[in-house]
């Protein structure tokens, strides 16, 4: 019996690429779409071939097409365009569902950032003129965040800046009230913005650190705003 073997080029075609799990189908944009609207986010877990790209890249292993850049929000390596263009169109399919129409998203971040001191670490909302963002913890603690119920409740809006009040139990903001996300996910926010108004916006921060911390720490981002 005469057996057939598959060819190289098969086996290269099918074999997993970073950010594949990306790729959504109909149905699963409209699930993301669901969990944005009751959560103000959601989440794609990271594979292994996505982790073990950005893991080696972030630790300089991999051959990278781009240089490490000194910004005033730290240091940041942008990510090759074949991959922001997987995620561009799975975050361009969740905004038009959104909006119950089409919309044309361009790539605002897509890169791996460590961190430097910024005003990220205090509670906020995303805004114009971005629309959604994409975080990931590669290294260190994961961004903090309070449930939209809760958000409403604990803070109130003074001059574009959110500052906590006490709640209508008599008690401020307290350590058990704050969630963390998780590693090995993507989480995606949506920013405050008309094309997002359906959307409870996402009130969040970066953990603090010390400086030690500070320096070991990493984040995919990716941010999109409409054309």
């Amino acid at each position: 019996m005469k057996l057939s073997l598959p060819s190289l080029t098969n086996c290269f075609e099918s074999a997993p690429k970073p950010f594949d799990e990306m790729k959504l189908s109909k149905a699963e944009v409209k699930q993301k779409v669901a969990e944005l609207k009751t959560n103000g986010f959601f989440s794609i877990p990271i594979s292994e071939t996505t982790q073990r790209y950005l893991h080696n890249t972030n630790q300089g292993k991999g051959n990278s097409e781009s240089q490490w850049e000194a910004k005033s929000t730290g240091t940041e390596l942008k990510l090759p365009k074949s991959y922001n263009e997987i995620a561009t169109r799975m975050a361009t399919a969740v905004i038009s569902k959104v909006a119950d129409q089409k919309v044309h998203l361009e790539t605002q971040e897509f890169q791996i950032r460590r961190p430097g001191l910024t005003p990220a670490d205090r509670w906020h909302q995303d805004r114009n003129p971005k629309v959604l963002t994409c975080l990931a913890t590669l290294e260190g603690r994961g961004t903090e965040y309070v449930t939209p119920a809760l958000a409403r409740a604990t803070f109130k809006h003074i001059d574009d800046k959110i500052t906590p009040i006490e709640m209508r139990k008599g008690r401020i903001l307290c350590k058990e009230d704050i969630k963390t996300f998780k590693k090995d996910n993507f989480y995606f926010i949506a920013s405050r913005s008309d094309v997002t108004e359906s959307i409870p916006k996402l009130v969040h921060r970066a953990p603090a650190y010390d400086h030690k911390e500070l320096s070991e720490r990493a984040i995919f981002l990716s941010r999109w705003r409409p054309v």
